[in-house]
Parts: structure tokens; sequence; C-alpha cells
């Protein structure tokens, strides 16, 4: 399975991928990242919906995907 990891934080990025080892994993920090890799057709994006260069939705992909966001909170 090809993944596509969208995910600005780059220790949760790393994670998620350590996750399906065995896949071959796309990894995109940014929005612009991750256009890059559309023309590849990954099997499956997981993606953070809040980017800080923008919002991405699984309909703008048009790829399969699972959505992951939230807020950061300060400590």
């Amino acid at each position: 399975m090809k993944l596509l990891i969208i995910e600005d934080d780059k220790a949760l990025n790393d994670g998620i991928a350590l996750s399906f080892s065995g896949s071959e994993i796309l990894q995109a920090y940014s929005l612009e990242e991750a256009r890059r890799f559309i023309d590849l057709k990954p099997d499956l994006a997981i993606l953070d919906i809040n980017l800080p260069d923008g919002s991405l939705t699984a309909q703008r992909l048009h790829l399969p995907a699972a959505l992951a966001g939230g807020t950061r909170q300060a400590a």
C-alpha cells in the first residue's frame, strides 16, 4: 500500500509513518508538499486538515483519506 501522510508536526508525521512499516510511505509537511505527491496516486492519505499554508479536505485530494485535526494548547 502507498500511504501519503500530510501532517505539519514532524514528530507526529514520523510516528504515523512508523505505524505503517512495510508500506510505501510518502510524507508531506505542508499543503504545497502534498500537492506534489498526488500524481504518485497513493492508496490512502492520512491528513491534518489544519496546515500552516491552508486547509485540506479529502474531496480536494480525490483520494480515500482519514482526517485528523486538533488545536494546540499553550502549556
